[in-house]
């Protein structure tokens, strides 16, 4: 199931990492600086729940969606007040699930900004378009996650982080063309930046 959804959320340029313990789980939001978390119930070491409420103890603040087999009303009101921002039981449809995670990035206010702008490079986030001086630019989904990325965050990374992104970055078989494009894009943003 985490490698279907996983393929639906690339597919529509999302960035994921799948982690399928506890105890990861809660390691990894404390380290990175997620936009979301889908968070199934049913984990080994450590379940869902317990990541939900230590997470939100310790201050976490990322949003959370469960994802789960366990749909009740019971359920849905312990996971909620366990601390997840939503709760989706399976099975679903991918265009639900897509439109809430929509739904919990808008809600967190200026640093997820749906329009990102650097100069004359402009990149919105609900409609996955990118344009310069207003002329729409096409990218593959990894060059749209990469530039996304980037545009949110260039500034705290150095030239050597940058380049370690791009040549850690998994190119799916849709994107292999995209090299030249990616290596176009860090360009366009170190000129830019």
């Amino acid at each position: 199931m985490a490698a279907l959804i996983r393929q639906g959320l690339e597919e529509e340029a999302y960035a994921v990492d799948v982690v399928n313990e506890g105890r990861q789980t809660l390691d990894w939001l404390r380290l990175v600086d997620y936009d979301l978390e889908i968070l199934d119930l049913m984990l080994p070491w450590l379940d869902g729940l317990q990541v939900c409420r230590e997470y939100r103890v310790t201050g976490g603040r990322t949003p959370i969606l469960i994802l789960t087999a366990r749909n009740t009303l019971l359920g849905r009101i312990i996971g909620l007040d366990s601390g997840a921002d939503d709760y989706l039981g399976k099975p679903f449809g991918m265009p639900e699930l897509l439109t809430r995670l929509r739904a919990l990035t808008r809600r967190e206010g200026p640093s997820k900004t749906v329009e990102l702008h650097v100069q004359d490079l402009t990149l919105d986030t609900t409609t996955k378009c990118v344009s310069r001086d207003g002329k729409l630019i096409e990218l593959t989904a990894t060059e749209y996650a990469l530039l996304e990325f980037l545009m949110r965050h260039g500034d705290k990374f150095c030239h050597a982080t940058r380049l370690s992104i791009i040549s850690g970055m998994r190119i799916s078989s849709r994107d292999r063309n995209s090299s030249r494009s990616i290596s176009d894009i860090i360009r366009n943003r170190q000129t830019i930046a």
